[in-house]
């Protein structure tokens, strides 16, 4: 999705709060991606804080960093859900 182009059906892209997630974390999220952001209005997309409990994760998830991508984002790093776990919890 950050690297091709391509029609989305969604028009957020989630962010799991997890203990690691502080408030002040958020609310720098919501200020730079959230709805109504030139990040929204520019991509067309904008980022959805969700709460953990919401999908239905295994009991130990595994999250990959992402170094390409990461070494080029100056606010956040992004971690991602292995694509096994993500097709069990759906």
């Amino acid at each position: 999705m950050l690297q091709a182009r391509y029609e989305r059906g969604t028009k957020d892209s989630d962010v799991f709060e997890t203990i690691d997630l502080t408030d002040e974390d958020k609310q720098r999220l919501r200020t730079l991606a959230g709805p109504g952001t030139a990040l929204h209005d520019r991509r067309r997309l904008y980022i959805d804080i969700v709460s953990n409990g919401l999908p239905f994760l295994p009991q130990g998830p595994i999250w990959h960093l992402l170094p390409k991508i990461n070494g080029e984002l100056q606010h956040l790093e992004l971690v991602v859900l292995d694509v096994v776990d993500v097709a069990v919890s759906k």
